[in-house]
């Protein structure tokens, strides 16, 4: 039970790192919710996006930030589900205006949670 505590504080964490990092546009952060290999994709709007977590860092790090242009911080975690190393959470995020769900693949690497995918509409 310890371990499964643990567990949903260190996802809730790590999903903490990509809500603030995002906002902030800040790629440290980014960085440490990730994992290097990560794919982002989705739709906003129709339209189709596939981008590595580089892309990804470049596209939300890119000057004005949410944070610069004083949007709301709007970042909400609706569900965990998690089975031993792997976990899957979806998000309600509002950002330019725009309303999008995420559904975030999570995994336990060397005792660490790490975002692996994300898959995002809006």
């Amino acid at each position: 039970m310890k371990e499964q505590y643990h567990d949903f504080q260190a996802i809730i964490a790590t999903i903490q790192l990509y809500f603030n990092g995002a906002y902030e546009g800040d790629a440290l952060q980014l960085t440490k919710a990730f994992h290097p290999q990560a794919r982002i994709t989705g739709s906003i709007q129709g339209n189709g996006y596939d981008w590595s977590l580089t892309e990804f860092i470049a596209r939300v790090c890119s000057k004005p930030t949410a944070q610069d242009k004083h949007e709301i911080f709007d970042k909400q975690v609706i569900a965990i589900d998690t089975t031993h190393d792997i976990a899957m959470v979806k998000t309600k995020v509002i950002a330019s205006g725009i309303i999008f769900t995420d559904y975030i693949t999570l995994l336990k690497i060397n005792g660490i949670w790490c975002i692996r995918h994300k898959s995002f509409t809006g």
